[in-house]
């Protein structure tokens, strides 16, 4: 082995731990990042017609953490009972301030069929059982992340 320079060998070190230091905060980072909680608060009827009907899925996100998240985009999923009926996404960008909650309204539009699913499921069991689940898309200080959420709820009498 050749022997370095002294001034060399102490960047070589320095660069050496400080590659380990970011490396290091990066992960533990990440470990103690915890995803948005996520609650269904309300579903209303929007509109209803020949063509499907349009719902307004209100949902609560709670930020846990130390620190802000921005969502860059939130995808959605809505089941009744265990059949999906449609699915889309949001894309405009959502600021989950520290330990803050915002709210979040989700248009969520069927097309006839799914609105005849959801229709004969209400009349055979007098309610309607919903699920809403996702993707969001969060930028955060340790970078890009995708996390899931999902929330449920029931819809009781005529809309």
């Amino acid at each position: 082995l050749i022997p370095l320079p002294a001034p060399l060998m102490l960047r070589t070190v320095l660069l050496a731990a400080a590659l380990v230091t970011s490396t290091s905060c990066a992960a533990l980072l990440k470990q103690a990042f915890q995803s948005p909680v996520v609650d269904v608060t309300d579903v209303k009827v929007r509109a209803i017609g020949l063509q499907g009907a349009t719902l307004d899925v209100q949902l609560a996100i709670q930020n846990p953490n130390e620190y802000r998240i921005d969502a860059e985009k939130v995808s959605y999923n809505f089941f009744v009972d265990t059949t999906k009926v449609v699915s889309g996404e949001v894309t405009q960008r959502l600021t989950l301030e520290e330990k803050g909650t915002i709210n979040l309204t989700l248009p969520v539009t069927f097309d006839y069929a799914a609105l005849q699913t959801a229709m004969r499921y209400y009349v055979n069991k007098g309610a309607l059982d919903y699920r809403v689940e996702g993707m969001f898309t969060l930028v955060t200080p340790v970078g890009r992340m995708t996390r899931p959420y999902t929330g449920r709820g029931r819809v009781e009498g005529m809309p």
